[in-house]
Order: structure tokens, then sequence, then C-alpha cells
């Protein structure tokens, strides 16, 4: 499952959203990722060498912020990877609380992509009645 946002940012976003959904796919269809903090690692570098060619004049700031995760139905597990995307888990009964320590703050975007940082990858266990949201 994945939430995806680049939208606010134009000409340069709607480039960005179409690579972004074409790296994905061919990342996720390769299965060459064990877990969901690997998609956004493969995904970054895939959009870093895209544009790796490119006049630096001619990066934007623009970028994607996304979050992916796992679910294993079997064993209700859920991994979570976020860039620039929190994961929020609601529990019936349960007060609101944000899980600040499964949020990253990075986007997959360019020059940011142009510096490593560790994408963290969160593994929950959750209950049927769990509403999942990133947001």
């Amino acid at each position: 499952m994945v939430a995806a946002d680049s939208t606010g940012h134009g000409v340069p976003g709607s480039l960005v959203s179409m690579l972004g959904i074409s790296l994905l796919n061919e990342t996720v269809l390769r299965n060459e990722v064990k877990s969901s903090s690997d998609v956004l690692e493969v995904l970054r570098d895939e959009v870093k060498a895209t544009f790796s060619h490119s006049d630096e004049r001619l990066l934007t700031r623009d970028g994607i912020d996304m979050a992916f995760c796992f679910i294993d139905l079997d064993t209700l597990e859920m991994q979570f990877a976020g860039a620039n995307r929190p994961l929020l888990l609601f529990k019936k009964m349960v007060k609101r609380q944000s899980a600040k320590n499964l949020m990253d703050l990075l986007s997959i975007d360019l020059p940011k992509t142009l510096l490593e940082f560790i994408i963290k990858n969160s593994l929950l266990k959750i209950t049927p009645f769990s509403l999942k949201r990133a947001m």
C-alpha cells in the first residue's frame, strides 16, 4: 500500500509524479525489495540516477512525499516507511497518538536526494480493529 503526494508543485511536480509511479512499479515488479524502507531507498536512488546528468540549474526542490506499507494478512504485521509522511495508528477505544518515532523527515526529491539519508523501516503488530492511516 502506498500513499504519495507531489501536489502543489505545478509542471515539475507532475513530471516527478509520473517518474515516481513508473519507477515504483518497476522497483516492486522486479522483486528486489524486502522491506518498505528498501522500496523508498531504491526509488530515491533511481530518481537520483535519472536526474544525475541534468544541469544543476534545472534541478528543482520538488519531490514526492510518500508512505509505503507492506501488510502481511496472515501474521497481521505491517512494515512502514515514510518519506516526509508519519504513520498514525488508530485503535478502538484508545486516544489518538502520533507515532513520531516512525517519521523520517525527508522527501524523495532533488537536490536533497544528493545527500544520503537512512530511511527507517518500522514493524508493527496490528489488530483486526486497527485503522491504519498514513498522513
